[in-house]
């Protein structure tokens, strides 16, 4: 992304591979299309409505909305989910927000030491939080063999502070006002490193490029603070968890399940008849039982249940509208 500063003004130029967006006031985007018309081959298409799979609207007295109807209709199609009605995925309380005089930017990081597989490589993660909403969270498996958790958790570290730095820059140049930055790091030891400069035997070896975090904690400010590693939601990126800790971290990070159990879905579907319960008890007995039988011959005689009993779900299942 791009930014143009015209007196006081600031125009921004988000350019993906061939489409450019101009935003800011009606005279100064008018006055930067003319300037880079003259300079390229460019076409105009008005005000935009439509980019990347996002609809949107805008109106310039109340609000912008971003929609994906088309992008989840498809979805909800491929996976036969036209009928079930979910719960919103990520959830932003806009009246919450607006509590905070300053955005405050906090990031989250992990890494799962010497993690199984055959190159034994640390998984890295982080999750970045604006006013306590999820912004960004990644993980991977790390380029380098770490050869300490202490190297792993640095290098984690290192990655996840520059998702917020950019962060930072996004909001610096937006003329919004800001928190320092917090990163929560389980480590003590890859914290005292995150400091303090000094050369020890097991960690001579680390490149500058790691060692850059030290740079942001001392000229921008960078906050290190501990966290438990049961209350690290970067924890959740690096491995398997225990159910009721992965759903801890889960709600902590505003992400809910899609799925609609049938006694909890708004749908009403109409009971089964008593010879359709019939054929549904008949084909779960044979699929308990032992497979022996040829599976060819199995299916042949269960053949169209599935489709028959989809089709008149579709047909009786209707949505309620709250």
């Amino acid at each position: 992304m791009y930014w143009i500063r015209i007196e006081d003004r600031l125009v921004l130029l988000p350019i993906y591979v061939d489409d450019i967006l101009l935003v800011g006031k009606e005279e100064d985007v008018d006055f930067v299309d003319a300037e880079l018309t003259k300079r390229f081959k460019l076409k105009c298409l008005g005000d935009v409505n439509y980019l990347l799979g996002l609809q949107i609207h805008y109106d310039p007295e109340t609000h912008v909305l971003f929609r994906q109807t088309k992008y989840i209709q498809d979805i909800m199609a491929k996976f036969n989910m036209e009928s079930a009605y979910p719960d919103m995925g990520l959830q932003f309380d806009f009246k919450e927000a607006r509590q905070f005089d300053k955005l405050k930017i906090e990031v989250y990081t992990d890494a799962n030491f010497a993690s199984e597989g055959g190159d034994m490589k640390s998984v890295t993660g982080f999750t970045v939080f604006c006013n306590g909403q999820l912004i960004s969270a990644k993980c991977w498996k790390q380029n380098t063999l770490a050869e300490s958790t202490c190297e792993a958790e640095l290098i984690a570290a290192n990655t996840g502070i520059h998702e917020a730095i950019w962060l930072e820059q996004l909001v610096d140049e937006l003329g919004l006002k800001r928190e320092t930055t917090a990163l929560y790091c389980d480590s003590s030891s890859a914290r005292e490193l995150m400091k303090h400069a000094g050369k020890h035997r097991r960690t001579k070896q680390l490149n500058r490029s790691d060692l850059k975090i030290r740079e942001y904690v001392k000229k921008r400010g960078v906050k290190l603070e501990p966290v438990a590693s049961k209350e690290n939601v970067a924890d959740i990126m690096t491995k398997p968890l225990p159910q009721e800790a992965f759903q801890g971290h889960r709600d902590t990070m505003g992400v809910s399940t899609a799925g609609v159990r049938a006694d909890e879905s708004h749908a009403f579907i109409e009971p089964l008849t008593s010879e359709e319960k019939n054929v549904r008890d008949q084909n779960d007995s044979e699929a308990d039982e032992p497979m022996t039988k040829n599976v060819n011959e199995k299916q042949k005689g269960r053949r169209g249940i599935p489709v028959r009993f989809e089709k008149r779900a579709r047909a009786k299942c209707w949505p309620k509208r709250l």
